[in-house]
């Protein structure tokens, strides 16, 4: 018969060995069923990665149960006897609901892919010779075998994976089973030898601690007078930092061993029964001689177990949700900032559900305050760094780096650990834990040493640990068969202080008194600027035209002024600002690079361009060249304009700036236009034909992307088309490098240093010396002055690409960098824009199958046999361009994906001082600026169709460009009622001789203030001509050349524009978009 509870507090007294027994099967059922959730979780994970497609409702309803089961378990994680299996079954379940939310929700595991189908959690495949230790699994394309099993065993290993170290998207750093030769992976036999001795070794360190422990000892040790550091820095002693110092080093210690212990078992387990190959299970911890920086600690040498998951959450959040930029100093530190919070987060769960209350859990505190510490050692590397000669710093700051590093994080490490040495796990190892350590059981699962230490003694003080509130129970000799349990009835617990950065002396009014401390000064300066700025316009109504200043739009924050905004929603910001007061009125935003006055409406618009020769863009021409370009501060001079002198006037082809302008305008119009637009459809045509990728008959090939797909393919054959043959020969890399840097130009033309955007510097850098070596080889096996008239050459390329290199030289840029950096701009000009755009455009008519009909029909007849110019005997498939682009529905398309897809801030600033706009006084050094997505979004003007058939402005319309006589609604713009079209009002045409109705046309009459995508006035883009040709013939070329279907990109989950690249062109896809592609069986 049980005794109640009652009756054992009413006794005081139990026999012992009746409270182990119970407390024995406790333990057992409680470990039972935490482990039976944690295997549900991972079950559910198996099912919904294996069996749903990437845009199932079920993958949010497994979100839901896995959550539940984590909830479920949380009572039982306390009950759990082994301190070890207690830890691993406290974390797993709140990891795995993180993996999950990575896999399932927001990489959209699926099992056709066999990899990630979004990009929303940043993830992009990678290059095979780039995968650690050659892991070639789960390459797109491969053939799948589409049964149960196959299925199942996706899901189950996907479930498992946490670092996915065996597939195409590892997480970073994952050590190397050798790191003289990251490409080595020992065989199954290998790496069994080497991975048993060393676990068996690891569960003898432990057992060993867990016999040698003294828990009165640590009882006096760690007292709660013994924990604070700041408020007792003058009662501290050597003693006390030693024992500090010590215990953070062991408790650091235990957790490597533990994790090894843990992950080495299961490593082991899959290996031998082959669940698992050997790639799956590099080793955990990298070196810790990487350990010299607090970013190395847990980006090189910790383990990355929960990186991918938290890393994915967190990237979503930055630059999904809040629309940073890449590379940018607000996005990449509040990345980590979010990453580790979301590390915290899941370590707070795991506290709480080992007993540790919430208020006492100090996880979250000590993962946020990482980012602090990492942005220290950013900026003081920063600052120490750029005061170093280069020469000695090659030489020796290496190592004085190191020494200084291992240093900082050892010190960062003992101020900012919360306490770590009195976590509950840590606490049983040392005997911190007061429970009688016979009934605990030991740390490890299996114990070498069984000798049980009879005649200890522990102090009957009661403690309360850092994490959980720990009691000892006085005994005297564990042999005894009773166990007084006083203590049950009147406990006294003693509330220790949780250790920070800093201890605890706030009363209950600080959180207050600190928000409102902190955001007092913010609203103090929103309240200075709106009255700066009312007042402003009241000083205009009595202020002659010509005098009067505009407004600033009213800000918050100092120094940053409306950064934020632009970078959340650059979009909102410039519509807003174009509405702040009305259209007819410049309104001033704060950006710390460059603040300027934007312009809107058709009337200023009209005015802006008209008056453009009065307006420049040297200046910020000139900052561009150097930030985002890389040309070297003592060489920008030279792209400054020169006024024509004298003789110049007399003689215009004297004036090299004339002359540079001249070159582009001819190599890209006329003849020398259409030899260029011949040549690149003959590169594409031939890229297609040699490429064996998809001949498969006609089976499908899934790929992850359309965007990467059409953006690799056009800019190669474009930059041969321009700058010859070699500049891809010599730079195998070269459209990869290319798009990575124009995934962080945002942050270069922004004007971020250095150290603040180190990634983006990197990546310029890079396509800076691949430009070089482009010259270097043109100038050593190439003279220019030799060649004579011909239109290309493998060199140098087309005809006005040699007579932009003979213009530098007059010029007398003969600095191979800068050289670089103009090439470089041009190269970014001519297909940063076109590229994306002709992905968008072949979207749209691949995502609406009436569209695709209507478009074959043109393209189809337009196609012929054409002999290549480089090989005449081979013919391949080209298009006659004239014909695709005069055709209505080709240019209507056209026409509204760049008024859809394009984002510009045509940038201005007046060229002399009292310049009038409109009548407002705009100085010299400001800025004016008009962003064509405001124009083109205009709700006022712009059609959107009838009641019956509407066709709101965000959502792409082929037609929207095209009248059609019979429908008097129709047109790019909405006419009021009065001047609606209706057939009388149409003009007939003749035909022979006959006059006919009018079939419907393209138009683009009344639009030259509302579509300007490529600017206007003086400064109006010279490759526009090319840049149509190449969007709408790709678009041909593909449909000829291949079959498509896209794959679940409807609803939600239909690719937007990417709003981080607005201002800079034409806007990306925000997310992958997969699709099937084989060769075309028409």
């Amino acid at each position: 018969m049980l005794l109640a509870p009652a009756q054992v507090l009413a006794t005081g007294i139990v026999p012992s060995s009746f409270f182990r027994e119970h407390l024995q099967i406790r333990f057992q059922m409680a470990t039972m069923i935490a482990t039976s959730l944690v295997g549900l979780q991972i079950a559910i994970t198996t099912l919904i990665l294996g069996f749903t497609s990437r845009a199932s409702a079920l993958r949010s309803g497994g979100l839901l149960l896995v959550i539940y089961c984590a909830y479920l378990q949380i009572p039982h994680i306390t009950h759990v006897q082994n301190p070890v299996a207690r830890g691993f079954l406290a974390n797993s379940p709140f990891v795995l609901t993180i993996l999950y939310i990575d896999k399932a929700l927001l990489s959209r595991w699926t099992f056709t892919i066999q990899g990630p189908t979004s990009s929303v959690s940043g993830l992009q495949p990678v290059d095979d010779d780039k995968i650690p230790n050659k892991r070639p699994k789960a390459h797109p394309g491969d053939e799948i075998a589409n049964g149960l099993g196959s299925r199942l065993r996706f899901g189950l290993h996907l479930s498992m994976q946490s670092r996915f170290a065996d597939t195409r998207w590892p997480v970073k750093n994952i050590p190397a089973f050798d790191k003289a030769n990251p490409g080595y992976v020992p065989s199954k036999a290998e790496f069994l030898r080497a991975a048993i001795p060393k676990w068996a070794l690891y569960v003898l360190i432990l057992d060993l601690a867990g016999f040698l422990n003294s828990s009165s000892e640590n009882g006096i040790t760690f007292a709660a007078e013994q924990v604070p550091l700041f408020s007792r820095l003058g009662n501290i002693s050597g003693e006390d930092v030693i024992t500090r110092i010590a215990s953070i080093l062991a408790f650091w210690s235990f957790q490597y061993m533990v994790i090894e212990v843990v992950y080495g078992a299961i490593a082991i387990v899959a290996i031998l029964s082959g669940l698992s190959a050997v790639e799956a299970w590099p080793p955990m911890f990298g070196s810790l001689s990487e350990s010299y920086s607090l970013r190395q600690f847990w980006g090189c040498f910790y383990h990355q177990l929960v990186r991918r998951g938290c890393g994915s959450i967190a990237h979503a959040i930055t630059y999904r949700s809040l629309r940073l930029n890449h590379g940018g100093f607000l996005g990449r530190y509040i990345f980590i900032l979010l990453t580790f919070a979301v590390s915290g987060a899941f370590h707070t769960c795991s506290d709480v559900s080992q007993g540790v209350p919430l208020r006492e859990s100090g996880a979250m505190s000590f993962f946020c305050i990482q980012t602090l510490g990492i942005m220290i050692e950013d900026g003081v590397q920063a600052l120490c760094l750029s005061r170093v000669d280069k020469t000695w710093r090659r030489q020796r700051v290496h190592l004085l780096r190191r020494l200084i590093g291992y240093l900082w994080v050892a010190a960062w490490l003992l101020i900012d650990d919360p306490c770590t040495p009195l976590s509950p796990n840590y606490s049983e190892v040392c005997g911190l834990g007061s429970e009688d350590q016979s009934h605990l059981g030991r740390i490890t699962p299996i114990g070498v040493l069984r000798i049980s230490p009879a005649g200890r003694s522990t102090s009957t003080r009661t403690l309360s640990r850092g994490s959980r509130i720990r009691t000892h129970i006085a005994t005297h000799d564990v042999a005894k068969e009773i166990i007084t349990i006083p203590l049950l009835r009147g406990m006294e617990f003693q509330q220790v202080p949780h250790f920070n950065l800093l201890d605890r002396g706030w009363n209950q009014r600080a959180p207050v008194i600190i928000v409102l401390s902190v955001l007092l000064p913010f609203l103090a300066i929103w309240l200075l600027t709106s009255w700066r700025a009312s007042r402003a316009m009241r000083l205009a109504r009595t202020t002659a035209s010509g005098l009067k200043r505009p407004p600033t739009m009213p800000y918050a924050v100092p120094v940053f002024g409306h950064l934020f905004q632009f970078m959340r929603d650059g979009q909102s910001l410039m519509l807003k600002a174009s509405k702040f007061i009305d259209h007819t009125v410049p309104t001033q935003i704060i950006l710390p690079v460059f603040s300027n006055y934007v312009v809107s409406g058709p009337e200023s618009v009209l005015t802006y361009f008209k008056e453009s020769r009065d307006l420049s863009t040297t200046s910020r021409s000139l900052a561009i060249m150097v930030n985002a370009f890389g040309c070297p501060k003592h060489m920008v001079h030279f792209f400054k304009p020169q006024q024509p002198s004298a003789a110049s006037s007399k003689q215009p082809g004297q004036n090299i700036e004339q002359l540079i302008h001249k070159a582009v305008q001819t190599g890209l119009s006329g003849a020398h236009l259409d030899a260029l637009t011949t040549r690149y459809q003959e590169n594409m045509a031939a890229a297609i034909e040699a490429s064996s990728m998809f001949d498969t008959g006609d089976s499908w090939i899934e790929l992850p992307d359309l965007n990467a797909f059409v953006e690799k393919r056009v800019f190669e054959a474009a930059v041969q088309s321009m700058f010859g043959t070699y500049m891809l020969s010599l730079n195998p890399t070269l459209a990869d490098d290319f798009w990575a840097f124009n995934r962080v130009i945002g942050t270069l033309f922004m004007g971020l240093p250095r150290w603040l955007s180190p990634a983006a510097y990197r990546e310029r850098d890079k396509m800076l010396q691949n430009i070089a070596k482009w010259q270097r080889h043109g100038e050593e096996h190439c003279d220019i002055e030799k060649l004579g008239d011909i239109d290309w050459e493998p060199y140098y390329g087309s005809k006005f690409i040699r007579e932009r290199q003979r213009l530098l030289d007059k010029r007398g840029i003969m600095d191979p960098t800068a050289r670089a950096a103009e090439n470089f701009a041009f190269m970014w000009a001519t297909n940063s824009n076109s590229v994306p755009a002709a992905t968008w455009f072949l979207y749209e008519v691949l995502q609406d199958p009436q569209l695709q009909n209507r478009v074959r029909k043109i393209i189809t007849p337009a196609a012929s046999d054409t002999s290549l110019q480089k090989e005449p005997n081979k013919t391949v498939l080209t298009f006659d361009t004239p014909k695709l682009c005069s055709d209505p529905l080709l240019q209507s398309l056209y026409a509204e994906t760049l008024r859809l897809r394009v984002a510009v801030l045509v940038v201005r600033e007046p060229a002399q001082d009292n310049f009038s706009f409109r009548g407002w006084h705009i100085k010299k050094s400001e800025v004016l600026s008009i962003s064509t997505r405001t124009e083109a979004m205009n709700q006022d003007i712009w059609n959107t169709g009838s009641d019956e058939d509407p066709h709101p402005l965000d959502i792409m319309w082929a037609d929207r460009f095209i009248i059609d006589p019979q429908i008097p609604s129709s047109g790019p713009l909405r006419l009021p009622q009065d001047k609606k079209r209706n057939k009388s009002t149409i003009p007939a045409i003749q035909v022979n001789g006959h006059a006919e109705a009018r079939k419907p046309y393209f138009s683009m009459d009344g639009l030259s203030a509302l579509w300007i995508p490529y600017g206007g006035g003086t400064s109006l883009c010279p490759g526009r001509h090319f840049a149509k040709q190449e969007i709408i013939t790709t678009a041909a070329i593909l449909l000829t050349a291949y079959d498509f279907e896209l794959i679940d990109v409807e609803g939600k989950d239909a690719p937007q524009v990417d709003m981080s690249c607005f201002g800079f062109g034409t806007m990306p896809p925000d997310r992958a978009i997969p699709l099937r592609i084989r060769r075309s069986q028409g």
